[in-house]
């Protein structure tokens, strides 16, 4: 009876269409596809599979770093109303971070503040640049001193992979 009802509700539920069909959604489409990822001197850093999901509401990022033993994931949305971004990032050591953002210049810039397990308050930034077709830079910074300086924690840049 249960399966029933659950089926019959389901079925009963609205269509929307393409509720992330807007050109707000598709503004992070530079980041979709398949990428070797290295640091500034060349050095592999790993590879990364973008792509969207959920009727197109989520940029999903599949991260693995060169030397194995590391994944994580990435969900990108996007709230219309307000314009911005948030991406929920999770990986294989057990992080869960929530970053919010928005477009600035054509970049999407994100920020989380959050306190280190020594008790340091932190604020990250990570800025997506889409540097040209096929090329995307993701720079993060950190800053102990609540925004005043920034530190490099790391800065990576994407090339899309070459079909085979």
């Amino acid at each position: 009876m249960r399966k029933t009802m659950l089926i019959a509700l389901i079925a009963a539920m609205p269509v929307f269409g393409a509720p992330c069909a807007s050109p707000q959604h598709a503004a992070f489409d530079f980041w979709i596809g398949d990428w070797d990822v290295t640091a500034p001197d060349g050095t592999p850093a790993g590879s990364s599979h973008v792509e969207r999901i959920l009727d197109g509401c989520v940029v999903m990022e599949n991260w693995t770093n060169a030397k194995g033993g590391y994944a994580g994931k990435s969900f990108n949305t996007l709230d219309p109303g307000s314009g911005q971004w948030t991406q929920h990032y999770v990986d294989n050591g057990g992080l869960s971070a929530i970053l919010t953002g928005a477009f600035a210049d054509g970049n999407l810039v994100y920020h989380r503040q959050f306190r280190r397990k020594d008790g340091t308050e932190m604020r990250t930034r990570m800025t997506f640049f889409n540097v040209s077709p096929g090329k995307v830079r993701q720079l993060v910074e950190q800053s102990k001193d609540g925004g005043k300086s920034w530190n490099v924690a790391y800065d990576l840049r994407y090339s899309r992979r070459s079909a085979k």
